[in-house]
Order: structure tokens, then C-alpha cells, then sequence
């Protein structure tokens, strides 16, 4: 009983061990703005402004980023104004993106003149094209140089990296018991059954016996 719940123990600790590993090139390559970058690939435009930006077709995120002074090292919620808006139009007329709301957490931004950054919509573009932004909100009493960012982050939030982590490890874990026992199937059919193989034997009789013979 002492030595299953020791077993018992000794996966849970190795599993929990195995998730924290994984966690770091989980985190990096899936999660980390030092791989994928800012969320402004496709522009910027100023708040309250207005600009010409080139936008791809699909979904392309929304973010507010600002500059919040007295900010620090910690991350901090970023209000956003009620009279926060965006208008989008084609150059030339067309088709208009549709703008949903999209609210995410607030997180810090590492571009230049900006230290917090919010998505706020998603913007699904009917067609690769110029578009004229207008942007209108006031951030007077939040921060300095706001700004609407266009773009995407890194596909995979940094809540579930944990999560994805934890299924890389258990599904690594079935592989490796499946191989163990498939190949502990195989031994065991190689190696032969030693009493099996002697009653064979005596049953065929050796063949360097002389055959039997008769009476007479």
C-alpha cells in the first residue's frame, strides 16, 4: 500500500515538474509579444485622429495603447472613456468592415511612447485595402499619446499556457506508456515458454532416438 502511494506521489510530482518545463517554450512561443510582436503590425492612429492604415482581409484586432506616466513596473487596468469610438471606411468606397466588441484585459505595451495597451474590438475586413480610420475618445485624465492600434497579438493568452502545457505533458505520457507496453507485448512473444517448448519436445520425441521397434 506504502509503495503504490509512493508511485502515486512520484507521477503527480514528476507531471506537476513536466508542466512547469513545457510551460516555458509554451510561453514564449505562443504567448510572448518577444516573438509575435506588438499589436500594431497594420498602423496606428491617433485618439482622437484620423488615418489612412492598410488593413488585411479577416479578423484583425483593435487595441487602445497609451502612455501612463506614474504606471511603474506593475501592470494596471487601462480605463477606457465612454465616448471611446472608431469609424472605418474603404478608400474609395466598397464594402465596410464590421466592428464587434472585443474587450480584453489590460497588458503591457513595449513599443515606443506607450506603456499599456487594451484590445477593445474586432475588425472583420471584407477585403484586403486601404481604409480611412476616425477614432474619437478622451483620455486627458488616463495617460499621454493614445493611440488605436491595428493588428494582431500572439495567438494563444497567457491564462492558458498552463493548460496547454499541462495536455502537451499528458498526451507525451499516453505515447510513452503505449510504447512501453506494446513493446513489453512484443518480449513477451519472442522470448519462448521454457515448459511449453519441453513438452513439445517429448511429444515429438528427439530425432536422434532410434525409431521403436516391435515385439519380436
Amino acid at each position: 500500500m506504502g509503495s503504490r502511494t509512493g508511485r502515486v506521489v512520484l507521477v503527480i510530482a514528476g507531471f506537476l515538474v513536466a508542466t512547469l518545463v513545457v510551460m516555458v517554450p509554451v510561453g514564449i512561443l505562443g504567448s510572448s509579444n518577444l516573438v509575435w510582436g506588438e499589436p500594431n503590425q497594420d498602423g496606428r492612429v491617433p485618439i482622437p485622429g484620423k488615418a489612412v492604415v492598410h488593413l488585411p482581409a479577416g479578423t484583425v484586432e483593435a487595441t487602445v495603447a497609451i502612455e501612463m506616466p506614474a504606471k511603474g513596473n506593475e501592470t494596471v487596468d487601462l480605463p477606457l472613456p465612454s465616448n471611446l469610438s472608431v469609424a472605418i471606411f474603404p478608400v474609395g468606397g466598397g464594402t465596410e468592415p464590421t466592428v464587434s466588441d472585443d474587450l480584453g484585459d489590460s497588458g503591457n505595451a513595449g513599443a515606443d511612447g506607450v506603456n499599456v495597451k487594451r484590445r477593445v474590438w474586432s475588425v472583420d475586413v471584407p477585403q484586403d485595402g486601404d481604409y480611412r480610420v476616425r477614432t474619437r475618445g478622451d483620455f486627458t485624465s488616463i495617460g499621454i499619446d493614445p493611440q488605436l492600434w491595428f493588428g494582431h497579438g500572439p495567438p494563444l493568452k497567457g491564462t492558458l499556457v498552463p493548460l496547454v502545457a499541462a495536455g502537451i505533458v499528458i498526451v507525451f505520457g499516453l505515447v510513452w506508456f503505449a510504447a512501453r507496453f506494446a513493446l513489453g507485448r512484443g518480449r513477451d512473444r519472442r522470448e519462448p515458454d521454457a515448459e511449453g517448448e519441453a513438452f513439445e519436445a517429448a511429444g515429438r520425441g528427439d530425432p536422434g532416438d532410434p525409431p521403436p521397434r516391435g515385439p519380436g
